[in-house]
């Protein structure tokens, strides 16, 4: 039913999907930001790149999808790695002890988020794991400087994390040359939607 509500980015949906596929195969990480003002569609791709990346037979036991919805959205990069850690759990329990709070109990909370973070990565074993931030905008916001910091360096050196990301317009955590993340994401502008293009 989404698909055939579908009627403006088939071609994006499809070079979306096929780079993240791609990339799981060769061990690459994307990292894609999709822009455009509220009711524009984002949800609605982000929720087709998704169910299909799930149906790819090939990628049943390589990849691992955790979602965070629009009104979901982790302060600070500690909330981020505990918040990942609980949805992990539920979400694939074989895989994923679901008890992690001794390791924000004992350490500091860079520590604790470093520590988690890393043991996430162990879990994962041989799989990558696509994270899914609708309005990532507010997530970075949340983010100190360090810890901006912090969460590039992870990324960038474990390469296990993809991430497909929304936000209504491009914000300066990703857009300002002087801040850590500037030129990290692969960033799509959608467009509004056109009248021609419900004839079709």
């Amino acid at each position: 039913m989404l698909t055939k509500l579908l009627v403006q980015h088939p071609k994006l949906l499809q070079q979306i999907v096929s780079g993240f596929v791609n990339g799981c195969r060769s061990g690459d990480r994307l990292h894609v930001l999709l822009v455009g003002a509220s009711g524009i569609g984002k949800t609605h791709l982000v929720s087709l790149i998704c169910h299909q990346l799930s149906r790819q037979p090939d990628l049943q036991d390589s990849l691992r999808i955790v979602r965070f919805g629009p009104t979901e959205v982790p302060s600070g990069l500690l909330c981020l790695a505990c918040s990942l850690a609980e949805k992990l759990a539920s979400l694939y329990p074989e895989e994923f002890p679901s008890d992690l709070q001794h390791i924000t109990n004992s350490l500091p909370p860079a520590d604790a988020a470093t520590a988690i973070l890393h043991c996430i990565v162990q879990q994962l074993q041989h799989r990558s794991l696509l994270l899914v931030h609708e309005n990532l905008h507010l997530l970075f916001h949340s983010f100190t400087d360090a810890e901006q910091k912090h969460w590039r360096a992870f990324l960038r050196e474990t390469r296990r994390f993809s991430t497909l990301a929304t936000a209504p317009a491009l914000f300066p955590e990703i857009s300002d040359r002087n801040c850590p993340c500037f030129c990290f994401y692969d960033i799509h502008h959608l467009q509004p939607l056109k009248l021609a293009a419900f004839r079709q």
